[in-house]
């Protein structure tokens, strides 16, 4: 095949082109080969010709084996790629591997993403601490020429505080006399007196006493001083704002990164997996919305007519769809009924109980009696309610292998012995769910990706963000 390439291209181009490798794996194929890439078809030996063809099926090969791996170049570029590629390699890419294909793609859109979502949080940033300074300079500046007029009045006031005897004694002699430096105005008609002390000057009014009024002039600059150094103290207090938000800008990344993880699809999966679900005890899927939106979408979409729906007896809680509920026990019904109460605005409220009521799919509905409305994400139940009572309890747990579980203690407790209950608290999810994973993990060592993953989906579990571990 090679032969047959056009024989004045180089070999890099040939096999891109003309094999249709492609640029990126017709490096990689010549790197394994070691022939150089820039050398013409027409100048290879037998030797180098063969060679090429090993390494083209040994690229084949490491393709279907990989491992994957993440790969990141010396100016940032990051991509997935189906195993360590050589070529990259000795040009300083870096790899970290991954579990598959699809977790290097997800692992590369990710940290691309994260890292667009921190350009804007750093451009947020950065306009913030340069409105920040921007303002600190304002004050600083009006702070100066606060002290710049204070310190002029305070000498006016000293130089007539120190020749006080000399004004009074000019006050009833008109006209202009030159004293100690001193240009004296008297006006006994206006009853002023207009003393001007260098590049500074000042009127006194001559029907009140001269030293109350130069008393008022150090009154004057002592005030001007003050403001000054509040203006000051404000200034520094805006320019140690600035310096903490441009040393925090190099932890936003990490922020960013978790809540990116988090929001970044994992694929389609199951329909429930989109809500908030728990397989009961008997062995029942019981699917919770999120919010009022989500508890609409469920209804619409996934009520079937030997299902039952659960709802706390409170505003603001989850509709929890017990799927084939009417054929189920009295302990999943309790269950689906715990669910929907920890779901609910009684979590909230830190409430240890709250009742709870379950129908049939007949009985929902979505359209108000004529004159009545129906608020946004609402729906109306009709007819009979069947109500049951219980416990505000949430128990997480991890399996064997490590998947995370979550639902009503009794529920949960039958498949893992490894669990932690919570019930309502003022313990914030972050924190709380820290504290969870060392209970969950004692033990046991994960590398810090999976720990990062497992500590968001438990904080997304806490019913409104807050809660404590009970015993």
């Amino acid at each position: 095949m090679i032969k047959e390439f056009t024989p004045r291209k180089n070999i890099a181009s040939a096999l891109a082109a003309e094999a249709g490798y492609g640029g990126r794996y017709a490096e990689e194929i010549l790197a394994l080969a070691g022939v150089d890439k820039s050398k013409k078809v027409r100048d290879l030996s037998a030797e180098e010709i063969e060679r090429i063809v090993v390494a083209a099926e040994k690229l084949q090969d490491l393709i279907r084996k990989g491992p994957p791996v993440v790969a990141y170049s010396p100016k940032g570029e990051i991509q997935p790629l189906p195993y360590p590629m050589k070529s990259l390699e000795s040009k300083g890419w870096r790899y970290r591997k991954t579990e598959s294909i699809n977790e290097a793609f997800r692992v590369a859109y990710e940290e691309e993403l994260a890292r667009g979502i921190e350009a804007e949080k750093r451009k947020v940033v950065e306009e913030k601490i340069r409105d920040l300074e921007r303002k600190a300079r304002e004050k600083r500046f009006s702070a100066e020429k606060l002290l710049s007029s204070s310190s002029k009045i305070r000498q006016v006031a000293e130089k007539l505080f120190q020749h006080s005897s000399l004004l009074n004694a000019l006050a009833d002699k008109p006209g202009d006399h030159e004293v100690s430096g001193l240009e004296i105005r008297v006006d006994r008609d206006l009853k002023k007196m207009h003393v001007k002390i260098g590049e500074e000057s000042i009127d006194l009014d001559l029907k009140e006493s001269l030293m109350k009024q130069i008393s008022s002039l150090f009154d004057k600059a002592k005030k001007s001083e003050q403001a000054a150094r509040r203006l000051i103290s404000e200034a520094e207090e805006l320019e140690r704002e600035a310096e903490k938000l441009r040393k925090s800008s190099g932890k936003e990344l990490e922020k960013i990164l978790l809540k990116v993880s988090a929001r970044v699809k994992r694929g389609e999966g199951k329909w429930y997996e989109r809500y908030r679900w728990f397989t009961t005890s008997e062995g029942y899927l019981a699917v919770a919305g999120k919010d009022a939106s989500s508890n609409i979408a469920l209804l619409r979409k996934h009520l079937e007519n030997k299902d039952l729906v659960f709802h706390a007896e409170v505003r603001g809680a989850a509709a929890v769809i017990l799927k084939n509920g009417q054929e189920a026990g009295g302990i999943s019904k309790r269950e689906a009924a715990q669910f929907a109460a920890v779901y609910s605005r009684a979590w909230r409220e830190r409430m240890s109980s709250m009742t709870v009521y379950y129908v049939n799919p007949d009985q929902i509905s979505f359209t108000p009696p004529p004159g009545h409305y129906l608020p946004k994400g609402g729906f109306i139940v009709k007819g009979e309610r069947t109500y049951l009572t219980v416990k505000l309890e949430l128990a997480i747990g991890l399996t064997d292998d490590l998947k995370l579980i979550y639902g009503p203690p009794s529920a949960v407790a039958g498949k893992t012995k490894t669990y932690v209950k919570i019930v309502p608290g003022n313990e914030k999810a972050d924190a709380l769910a820290s504290e969870i994973l060392q209970t969950l993990l004692k033990n046991v060592e994960l590398e810090s990706r999976k720990l990062r993953d497992l500590k968001i989906e438990i904080s997304e579990l806490i019913p409104y963000g807050r809660g404590e571990i009970t015993r």
